[in-house]
């Protein structure tokens, strides 16, 4: 089976582990409904939440129930590459339950690649502005954190691309809309 195709099957096993969670649920008691209001509450609003993605660091404040602003930071160094990613956007909910939220999501990035292998060496930016979809699922046993999967990159997408081969340089850029999205997975750990 395929890298991609893999993560589509894990996206789909995951929703309906999460499906299945929510659908199950016990009710939860008459005495925990009276608590204060804390992490475990259903409304989301000043909660700030850290995690990753797989590929750096993330973090999302609610701004209140419905609205959340995030952040970015993405880095990768090896031995002839080196990676930097940073981004910034919005998660709007479209329907909630408990412990589900479905998203729509809007945001702007911008990643700087270079690498260089002998005499080929290449510096590339791209910049993307665009939405996606989202499923955030928070666990009834561990309320502040949360999962989450994601299809983005739908949108605008600018690139620059700059290679020198043995001393001769060439650039390259292009503007095109990003129809090719990318999966993601996120796991987050909220603060109030």
């Amino acid at each position: 089976m395929s890298a991609p195709k893999a993560m589509v099957v894990l996206a789909a096993v995951m929703f309906l582990f999460m499906a299945f969670n929510v659908a199950v649920a016990a009710p939860v008691p008459a005495e925990k409904k009276s608590m204060s209001v804390s992490v475990a509450s259903n409304d989301m609003t000043g909660q700030l939440g850290i995690g990753t993605n797989g590929q750096g660091i993330g973090a999302r404040y609610w701004l209140n129930d419905n609205m959340a602003v995030d952040g970015n930071l993405s880095f990768s160094f090896g031995e002839d590459d080196t990676e930097f990613g940073i981004g910034g956007g919005a998660a709007y909910v479209l329907k909630k339950t408990t412990y589900l939220r479905f998203l729509a999501l809007a945001g702007i990035q911008l990643d700087i690649d270079n690498s260089e292998v002998g005499n080929y060496k290449t510096e590339q930016t791209s910049f993307n502005i665009g939405g996606g979809l989202g499923v955030n699922f928070r666990f009834q046993e561990i309320p502040n954190l949360s999962f989450e999967a994601y299809v983005s990159r739908l949108g605008l997408d600018i690139a620059s691309t700059d290679t020198t081969i043995n001393g001769n340089a060439t650039s390259d850029s292009s503007t095109m809309f990003a129809t090719q999205p990318g999966i993601g997975f996120a796991v987050k750990y909220y603060f109030k």
